[in-house]
């Protein structure tokens, strides 16, 4: 019941991701002026699709595509504004949309910021239904 119930899910969420609202996956973060990357498996990549290795914020503006060896999970966009605090206590596991592995069009870089004053990196990313895969957090 529950596998029918994550496949509906699924089904039904991967069109309304796909077209709805932007969507973003978390690459990183620049705290003193330092890139300082989330995963080994996202490469950032720029005109032509050659590696960009980001030394400070202004090096993002060159991002043009993100290469993902695995699924990254998928969020709202945060923009430049300050995150929200959420709640002390976890939540139950449960699946989640992600973006599969693969070449994905960045059509925007956000620096949402956090309380200790240093910014997390957010791409923009165009997501194609097909490659909405979900997971579990």
């Amino acid at each position: 019941m529950k596998i029918a119930l994550v496949l509906l899910f699924a089904a039904v969420a991967a069109p309304a991701l796909a077209q709805g609202e932007a969507q973003c996956i978390l690459a990183g973060r620049v705290s003193q002026g330092e890139w300082a990357p989330r995963f080994e498996t996202v490469q950032l990549r720029g005109d032509g699709g050659r590696a960009v290795a980001p030394v400070d914020r202004a090096s993002f503006r060159h991002v043009k595509s993100v290469e993902l060896a695995e699924p990254v999970l998928l969020s709202r966009c945060s923009g430049d504004q300050r995150l929200a605090s959420g709640g002390a206590a976890a939540g139950p596991k449960t699946p989640v949309p992600a973006l599969s592995a693969g070449l994905a069009d960045v059509e925007a870089v956000h620096f949402p910021r956090l309380r200790d004053g240093a910014e997390l990196v957010e791409l923009q990313v165009r997501v194609p239904a097909g490659r909405v895969v979900m997971m579990t957090r």
